[in-house]
């Protein structure tokens, strides 16, 4: 408590410097709670949105999750929103913002989640027109970034009401979404193109240039080839496109080598000493036997090793440049059951027919 002596009377007099104290006292006080309550907070399960609508702050970002019976958003808050700095300002400033800080802390240990119930609301898709552009660096990919993913909820009985969901962060679990999970779909999301539930997922091992490396959704759409890959670590989508009438061919290369290799069987070592004097009593044989260590031999083993350099080409013709891209040898499945007409051996046998009955006439 801080006492001043009055100059004239010489009465002690107490200021406000005890209410300043008592203030710091409490306001750390509730800091330390509404630390505890972010490391909490950041230990719940669900992703990180920003939610537009009637109840929610545009400046915030919330956890948002799904139970059986609503669809949960919890204010998120982070460590550094819990600290003021009160360097370099005077004793009414301090106070203002002690008071200041008090009041933020109370609101942050006050805040409820919201809770939407799901008998009211419905998920719907807010499609998002992107513009696609050319890859400068494959010949045969589109790309479309991904500037972000949009969901609704809908309330079913006010129009007005809806609340928007808006996703930054794809590198996150979406499995905690529920049933809203199937509106991570890329028609819905990105107004591009639907992946049928019958499409394969096929691995381009060798792009050539035509296009990268990765794991991609294969489809056929019409006269056309497609390959689908969400990269969600460079925020796109790249297509892949290649008409019926580009594709010369596929077919399965290489082969499967077996390589035997054995070990053990004994020390390599020699011992000159008994090698000698084995010689020299029993000849040639006593030599060889005599210079074998006393060792314990070790046991033979024998290892098959595999080596299988098959791989799947698919050999096309575009803007009259030919390309060869390399699937992993299991995907040839996929395109016997896309495009059987482009098998080797069936194109080989149907142009053989054709140049047979061009030379009869």
């Amino acid at each position: 408590m801080g006492l001043w002596k009055n100059k004239e009377d010489n009465e002690t007099v107490e200021t406000e410097e005890y209410d300043f104290d008592k203030l710091e006292e409490q306001t750390n006080a509730l800091r330390q709670k509404a630390l505890e309550y972010v490391s909490d907070l950041n230990k719940t399960s669900g992703i990180t949105v920003k939610a537009e609508g009637k109840g929610f702050d545009k400046n915030l970002y919330y956890i948002f999750y799904v139970n059986e019976t609503d669809y949960v958003f919890i204010p998120k808050y982070e460590k550094r929103d819990c600290y003021f700095s009160t360097a370099s300002i005077n004793m009414d400033e301090k106070i203002a913002l002690y008071h200041q800080s008090f009041d933020y802390y109370k609101k942050l240990l006050d805040t409820k989640p919201i809770c939407l119930s799901k008998s009211e609301y419905s998920g719907k898709d807010v499609p998002i027109d992107y513009q696609s552009e050319k890859s400068e660096k494959y010949a045969g990919e589109m790309e479309h970034p991904i500037g972000y993913i949009e969901i609704a909820l809908k309330n079913n009985s006010d129009s007005d009401e809806d609340i928007k969901i808006k996703i930054n962060d794809f590198e996150q679990d979406f499995s905690i979404l529920g049933e809203l999970k199937q509106l991570l779909h890329l028609k819905n999301f990105y107004n591009i193109l639907d992946i049928p539930e019958d499409s394969f997922q096929v691995s381009i091992i060798n792009g050539n240039g035509f296009c990268h490396e990765d794991t991609y959704h294969a489809f056929r759409e019409r006269d056309c080839l497609l390959f689908v890959c969400l990269s969600f670590d460079s925020f796109k989508i790249s297509i892949v496109r290649i008409k019926s009438e580009d594709i010369l061919y596929y077919r399965a290369e290489g082969s499967v080598r077996y390589e035997q290799q054995i070990s053990g069987g004994g020390g390599m070592g020699i011992n000159y000493g008994s090698a000698i004097l084995g010689g020299l009593l029993f000849g040639e044989a006593g030599a060889i036997i005599g210079s074998r260590r006393n060792e314990e031999i070790s046991e033979i083993e024998s290892k098959t090793i595999t080596h299988d350099d098959r791989i799947v080409t698919l050999v096309l013709r575009k803007d009259g440049r030919v390309f060869q891209i390399g699937f992993d040898v299991n995907d040839e499945l996929a395109l016997d059951w896309l495009i059987p007409e482009k098998q080797y051996d069936y194109v080989i046998e149907k142009r053989r027919r054709m140049f047979e009955g061009e030379n009869s006439i």
